[in-house]
């Protein structure tokens, strides 16, 4: 009965440990308390974790190492000054579309938020913005554009997948 503690402590050398309460080893004279036991997340057949919701993109649970912008960067005001249309069977929007052309961006590290604009499709807005290593967007509450919308910088440019296969792009205000 000696060897099986020994067994254990030459698999955890060789292994290394994966959770702290399989790693324990019962004292010799007790029984092992019925504690279960979630399987490792890598572990073959475990069923996969629960993905983060939608606000924690880009916030410090996340890997943010890869991000192509920050909130904090795109700070200020952005204008659109040309409307690109994606490919695709069915568009609503024609190229440099005059009801999204000129509408206002206002970015701070608390909100994204549309100024008021004739037209187009302006009144999203976003509180607590996250921006994440593939350029989405989170909100704190609520989705910012289109699910699939994404929101890449340039410099003092900006390229927004927005409603009906609009492509925005965008060029910052100078104060």
């Amino acid at each position: 009965m000696r060897t099986m503690p020994l067994v254990l402590l030459l698999w955890l050398a060789a292994c290394g440990p994966t959770d702290p309460v399989v790693d324990a080893a019962p004292a010799a004279d007790t029984a092992p308390a019925a504690v279960p036991v979630a399987p490792a997340v890598d572990a073959p057949g475990a069923p996969a974790a629960p993905a983060a919701p939608a606000a924690a993109i880009g916030t410090a649970e996340a890997d943010t190492a890869d991000a192509p912008t920050a909130v904090e960067e795109l700070a200020g005001r952005w204008r659109v000054t040309g409307v690109e249309v994606a490919d695709g069977p069915v568009s609503a929007v024609d190229a440099n579309d005059p009801t999204l052309m000129g509408a206002v961006l206002s970015v701070t590290p608390d909100r994204l938020a549309w100024e008021p604009h004739k037209g187009g499709f302006f009144s999203d807005t976003c509180p607590d913005p996250q921006i994440g290593p593939d350029a989405s967007v989170g909100c704190g509450e609520g989705q910012f554009g289109p699910p699939d919308m994404r929101l890449v910088q340039n410099g003092d440019r900006l390229r927004i997948n927005w409603y009906d296969g609009a492509i925005l792009l965008l060029s910052r205000v100078k104060p």
